[in-house]
């Protein structure tokens, strides 16, 4: 998905987004980058790279490519089965995870500090 620079324009004009905003930077950025390859999507198959950046240095701490196929090969005559092909795609690397994929990547690479209560 690009994001255009109204699109930034109207986030920051929202009272939410600007008081967000207005804060600290944030010292990580995720970033979730769509693979299209046309001879891939011939077969079913797209893919995604998850990336964790550190802010402060713009060093790259983690990053996860992940691919999935619909063996199915998009359902009935020209995908008109009515089945959605993605829904039973099956992903690679297999952890389990379907959806919100780039959250739980991220809860395993960053580690939030813990309370000192000495």
């Amino acid at each position: 998905m690009l994001i255009t620079r109204s699109d930034v324009a109207h986030l920051i004009s929202t009272t939410y987004w600007s008081a967000f905003l207005q804060g600290k930077p944030s010292r990580y950025a995720v970033t979730y980058e769509t693979k299209v390859n046309p001879n891939e999507r011939k077969y079913w198959i797209a893919g995604a790279t998850i990336k964790i950046v550190d802010t402060k240095d713009n060093s790259l701490l983690a990053e996860k490519t992940i691919y999935v196929f619909d063996h199915g090969l998009g359902g009935g005559a020209r995908g008109t089965s009515g089945r959605n092909p993605w829904a039973h795609a099956k992903k690679c690397p297999s952890d389990q995870i379907k959806n919100n994929e780039a959250r739980f990547f991220t809860e395993k690479v960053l580690k939030p500090k813990q309370p000192n209560f000495n």
